[in-house]
């Protein structure tokens, strides 16, 4: 018999041939921490993050003690004239602006990250007086500002209570995978670790390349000897890179050892074609022996070859691979990412459609705004400014605060255009960079794949 998949649509329940599977992400939710994601019929997804389903939210892993923390609201207000009691400030009448359902003070410890308490909201209060910290630290008061609503913290929520998380490496090879692993099961591979530097590693020209410091500046007026800044915050690097132009349209990543920490009083700057002379501020990480990106093992970022129309990337190397969230749509050969189109209803939208541009005019007294969208070159890959396959604008849904995409065809190319210049209405000039369109009729979206968000 033939292998049926299940695919979920409006309720309904419709039924396509199974081919040849998607990959697995490696994503596995826990007792508590629910994955969330954003599906593709045949099973490709994104991962969205994670939702706490004790305290049935959505929630993050960060921090120096890695928990996965609820979204909070940290206005540096508070209750009380010792600042010990936060308050919570809401737009009054702001039908889009929710109240937040916890308040959190972070931890004001140097070089230190993550909450320090965390509260649920709690009731609605008219304070006479609000306070804040000043930057000696004192708690100072002031009057509150009628244009908001304050909510005061509720029941204390113990960080402990929290899902803690830590990272694990797997694997016996060169490129080993560095995986979230939290306390109540779940896990998520987080990317490609490269064994031998002990730190992750990212494609740049098919080599998996260690972390590194980037080098802004040169220590010298050539443009040699680059230098990355030193942060008080950050351990030493091992290594530092800077980004060097071949020519207009093409570059390459070159990586060095960390050299000695120099303190120069000036410094030239490397993104600029002249090597400008700027002044040092700090200290500096000097560039030692170069090192050759093919020392590190290769690695390919691809979509896999599954069936499914929405393909997943993967990327491999030395015996490594991983699924990651990004999509291919293989019908239009194009990567595409989701919008949502309507209140239950999202598309993966491919990369050649282009937004409307409200910026211009009709008139030469810009008093009749117009609609129009940009058609760009591409002068490295020899491309001349041409129309994009449609073009999306966004719409405010019943609610007036969710916004919904709406799909238009490209019209006739439009000539005379004008926009402000500050504040002097000028001519817009059609060139061989750029050629602008009119905003033609709603089109469906039905060319593009469905995608749904989904909970595992």
């Amino acid at each position: 018999m033939a292998c049926m998949r299940t695919w979920w649509i409006a309720g309904a329940a419709a039924l396509a041939a199974c081919g040849t599977p998607t990959p697995s992400d490696g994503i596995v939710s826990g007792s508590r921490l629910k994955a969330r994601f954003m599906t593709a019929e045949g099973g490709a997804r994104q991962f969205q993050g994670w939702h706490d389903s004790e305290l049935d939210v959505d929630c993050s892993v960060f921090g120096d003690e890695m928990r996965c923390y609820p979204d909070a609201s940290s206005t540096g207000l508070f209750a009380d004239a010792t600042c010990d009691t936060p308050l919570v400030n809401v737009f009054r009448d702001a039908t889009c602006s929710p109240v937040p359902a916890f308040v959190a003070t972070y931890t004001n410890a140097p070089c230190s990250y993550g909450y320090e308490r965390l509260w649920h909201t709690g009731a609605k209060v008219s304070p006479s007086m609000v306070y804040s910290k000043d930057l000696t630290g004192a708690c100072v008061g002031s009057a509150p500002d009628p244009q908001f609503d304050y909510y005061t913290a509720g029941a204390e929520v113990a960080l402990d209570s929290l899902v803690g998380a830590h990272y694990e490496r797997e694997g016996d090879g060169a490129i080993q995978d560095n995986v979230l692993v939290a306390d109540d099961g779940a896990r998520r591979p987080s990317g490609p670790w490269l064994a031998d530097a002990d730190t992750y590693c990212y494609d740049d020209g098919g080599h998996c390349i260690p972390e590194y410091r980037y080098a802004y500046q040169s220590a010298d007026d050539t443009c040699s000897h680059p230098v990355a800044a030193d942060y008080a915050c950050d351990p030493p690097p091992a290594r530092i890179g800077a980004y060097v132009h071949d020519d207009m349209c093409t570059g390459h990543l070159e990586l060095y050892e960390a050299g000695p920490k120099i303190t120069p009083t000036t410094i030239y700057d490397l993104n600029e074609a002249d090597c400008s002379p700027q002044t040092a501020d700090g200290d500096y990480w000097s560039a030692g022996a170069p090192i050759s990106n093919d020392s590190f093992p290769a690695i390919a970022r691809a979509p896999a070859h599954g069936s499914a129309r929405i393909q997943p990337y993967t990327i491999s190397g030395d015996g490594f691979v991983q699924v990651v969230g990004d999509f291919r749509d293989t019908e239009l050969d194009e990567d595409c990412y989701a919008v949502q189109v309507a209140a239950d209803e999202w598309r993966c939208n491919p990369g050649n459609v282009a937004y409307v541009d409200r910026s211009f005019y009709g008139d030469a007294s810009c008093q009749s705004p117009v609609q129009v969208v940009g058609g760009y070159a591409d002068a490295c890959a020899g491309i001349a400014p041409a129309p994009p396959a449609a073009v999306i604008d966004t719409v405010p849904a019943d609610d007036g605060c969710t916004s919904y995409a709406v799909l238009h065809a490209v019209g006739a190319e439009v000539t005379n255009l004008y926009y402000l210049n500050g504040g002097t209405c000028t001519p817009a000039t059609a060139d061989d960079s750029v050629k602008w369109y009119a905003v033609g009729d709603v089109i469906s979206w039905d060319r593009y794949a469905r995608l749904r968000p989904t909970i595992d």
